[in-house]
């Protein structure tokens, strides 16, 4: 599954632009509003975003400082995405490119 493309297909809906991330089966989950999608980022699960900006605003949104930790993809390889972390949080607010093979970021915890 392409995240971007689903991303880009909803906005132009104007449905979503947060989903669940679901790393166990490689899938995009369905869309949540911004409060659900923060809830998530404190519960320790992990989320995709259309750009880099609204991943960014539920990352702060999720820390209890309002502070973030970027981090570029952590395997060279292709299926993997920029990311930010809620400060404290071991969860992932990815963004961009194709949605594929996301247990690989579970060893970053």
């Amino acid at each position: 599954m392409v995240a971007g493309k689903v991303g880009n297909d909803n906005a132009k809906n104007k449905r979503y632009v947060h989903y669940e991330v679901i790393r166990t089966s490689n899938s995009l989950g369905p869309g949540r509003s911004k409060p659900k999608t923060i809830s998530r980022l404190k519960n320790g699960l992990d989320t995709w975003s259309i750009g880099s900006t609204n991943a960014l605003s539920i990352a702060k949104g999720a820390s209890p400082t309002g502070r973030s930790r970027f981090d570029k993809p952590h395997r060279a390889s292709e299926g993997k995405h920029a990311h930010y972390h809620p400060y404290k949080y071991g969860s992932h607010s990815f963004y961009g490119g194709t949605l594929s093979m996301y247990e690989e970021f579970y060893d970053d915890k």
